[in-house]
């Protein structure tokens, strides 16, 4: 009842800034500072158990789609909704793939190369289509945009990438190369010419913080991460980024946000998402589902949390 409670205290932050105010206004306390700071909590369960899937869409209207079964090796073309509540099959992939990344939405949804497939698939909020052909299909890439203006940055095959393709909708090509190859790293942006990447391993072993900046033209270096990780999601923008759980420092249940400069800290995460869905929601209301756990269909939602400090402490 207690956990019931505070998902659902988490999940209507914005009913409660009226009464917060209200109840500080009666108290003859003022409130000149209100910020957010995001939180976890959990959301509807997804039907089927999933690894390293990709993601795409929000948190009210989210997609995976792909991935493997934990414990198997065989590449899935399982699709689902999210509703912000629960999850409802959708249509599947036409080619199975796993270590998949995405873009777009809910009902224009774009799923990225994986298991080494050069193929891109556009999904229309019931069947997926084919789309244009990559020049290097991958494992462990990542990419960010939407169905009409994506990238897709590193990944392995046969060592590590530092290539990055851009999608117009119709086809790809080629973008300014990473500065380093990596792959199992993260990304997110708004579109192929707002981008960010972060994370990842050049070899499988040694883990990065880089974080690096994408202007459709060329990445630059920004903010390094505090902890050094791979199998980590990621979500929002450029200026506004996510980065979720991973593998590589104490504990895997981190999160921190990104501000266009820096990185830093925010609630941790219910349980362990290494080799989980990203693309999913923004800074302020993120979605994060499956991965490598012993509950590999749990959703997290991610959400900003009213927080203020009253004159009355000094400030």
């Amino acid at each position: 009842m207690v956990k019931q409670i505070i998902n659902y205290i988490n999940k209507n932050q914005k009913l409660l800034i009226l009464p917060i105010f209200f109840i500080a206004n009666k108290l003859g306390i003022d409130l000149p500072f209100l910020f957010l700071l995001g939180t976890w909590a959990s959301g509807g369960n997804m039907n089927n158990s999933r690894e390293v899937l990709g993601g795409a869409g929000t948190q009210t209207a989210g997609l995976y789609f792909g991935g493997k079964i934990p414990g198997g090796e065989s590449q899935q073309t399982t699709t689902e909704e999210y509703n912000g509540a629960s999850w409802a099959s959708g249509g599947s992939l036409s080619t199975a793939r796993s270590y998949t990344t995405g873009a777009g939405t809910q009902t224009a949804g774009l799923a990225i190369t994986g298991s080494y497939s050069t193929t891109s698939e556009e999904y229309g909020g019931t069947s997926w289509a084919s789309g244009g052909t990559l020049t290097t299909g991958v494992i462990g890439g990542a990419s960010g945009g939407t169905q009409t203006s994506a990238f897709a940055v590193c990944g392995y095959n046969s060592g590590a990438k530092n290539r990055t393709e851009e999608y117009n909708g119709t086809s790809w090509s080629s973008g300014g190369n990473s500065s380093e190859g990596r792959w199992n790293l993260a990304a997110c942006g708004a579109s192929s010419s707002a981008g960010l990447n972060f994370g990842g391993s050049p070899d499988g072993n040694t883990k990065r913080t880089l974080t690096e900046e994408y202007n459709g033209t060329a990445w630059s270096t920004g903010g390094s991460m505090a902890t050094a990780s791979i199998y980590l999601a990621g979500a929002g923008t450029q200026t506004a980024g996510l980065r979720i759980g991973g593998s590589g420092g104490t504990t895997n249940t981190d999160s921190s946000e990104y501000n266009g400069t820096a990185w830093s800290g925010s609630d941790s995460l219910i349980q362990n998402t290494g080799g989980s869905s990203g693309n999913i929601g923004t800074t302020t209301a993120g979605l994060n589902c499956g991965g490598f756990s012993t509950a590999a269909n749990l959703t997290q939602e991610y959400l900003a949390a009213l927080t203020f400090v009253p004159k009355i402490m000094g400030f």
